[in-house]
């Protein structure tokens, strides 16, 4: 790199830290992009693949390809995963070695939040990348395919047990998706698959769908989940998962062999080395108007992983 520059490294390339290297001034820093994948994708549409309705290419494109259109080229890609910062050094700690910077730019994004539930990180389905929408899809596929040819009801209702834990946007359109499948598609394509023996159920622990949206958002999704034969309990919370058996917070238990987590998100964690820095809130990083990390040098933050908090938005 030109050591005349400021050497500027991106963590994540989701939809900040991609614009934000598509934008600024190539001719003034040295820009390295950092991300665990070689592609972009588009997660608002991570439940349409996980619905087989399209295709993953569709959402998706190479970060090299990207990087070399409007004179971008000049931008660094390396295909890692951020381990730590060293900030005593200036340096990010990848899984293949070290990168070194003057400022950096973390643009994580957030990730699933099991609410100290580390466990359910295994035994659930979850949908934060492609690779993570493309196992859903694969597995609902092939459920319907094995209960098609079960002869016993019960293995078969057991088999198409379907349930969604968390009633934000993510579970609306991933329980939506899937009732979608009940509805229209199920007669056509498994026409030896009784209607009644597939069941789909959506679980949120507060009153209403869609809770940080107006009243008439969250009535309009109740509504049409219904007419797509979801089932929907709300005030509900899922406290444990084990043995394919669901225990919820009144006692009640359910036997499914699909859960779908979308109960929530995090900041990604990401180590700080030569500090007692800890990430805030939510694991986001709380910053200043300018996005500069509080109680960090030259490291700013982006995105869904930035905290800004104001008098106006606290």
């Amino acid at each position: 790199m030109n050591s005349s520059k400021t050497r500027i490294v991106v963590l994540g390339g989701g939809f900040a830290g991609l614009n934000f290297v598509k934008h600024i001034d190539k001719d003034k820093f040295d820009i390295t992009l950092v991300d665990r994948h070689n592609h972009h994708s588009f997660p608002p549409l991570f439940y349409q693949v996980a619905s087989s309705e399209i295709d993953p290419s569709s959402i998706s494109f190479p970060f090299r390809r990207e990087l070399v259109k409007k004179a971008s080229g000049r931008v660094k890609f390396h295909m890692e995963s951020a381990r730590s910062v060293d900030v005593s050094r200036h340096c990010v700690i990848t899984d293949h070695g070290s990168i070194p910077y003057d400022k950096l730019v973390i643009a994580f994004g957030t990730t699933n939040n099991f609410f100290g539930n580390d466990a359910l990180k295994d035994e659930v389905y979850t949908l934060k990348s492609n690779d993570q929408a493309i196992r859903i899809r694969n597995e609902i596929l092939y459920r319907c395919e094995r209960a098609s040819i079960e002869p016993d009801r019960e293995k078969r209702r057991r088999m198409l047990t379907f349930v969604v834990i968390g009633g934000g946007p993510a579970g609306v359109e991933m329980a939506g998706a899937i009732g979608e499948l009940k509805r229209y598609i199920l007669r056509r394509d498994y026409p030896d698959i009784p209607l009644e023996d597939m069941t789909v159920s959506l679980y949120e622990g507060r009153d209403k769908l869609l809770a940080s949206m107006s009243a008439e958002s969250s009535e309009t999704a109740l509504k049409d989940l219904k007419s797509l034969l979801v089932d929907i309990h709300l005030g509900r919370q899922m406290k444990s998962y084990a043995d394919n058996l669901l225990t919820f917070d009144d006692g009640s238990t359910l036997y499914s062999e699909m859960v779908i987590w979308t109960a929530g998100v995090t900041g990604r964690p990401l180590e700080f080395e030569g500090t007692d820095f800890r990430q805030g809130r939510g694991g986001r990083f709380p910053t200043d108007r300018f996005c500069r990390v509080t109680g960090l040098d030259d490291i700013f933050a982006i995105g869904d992983v930035n905290l800004m908090t104001t008098e106006e938005y606290p």
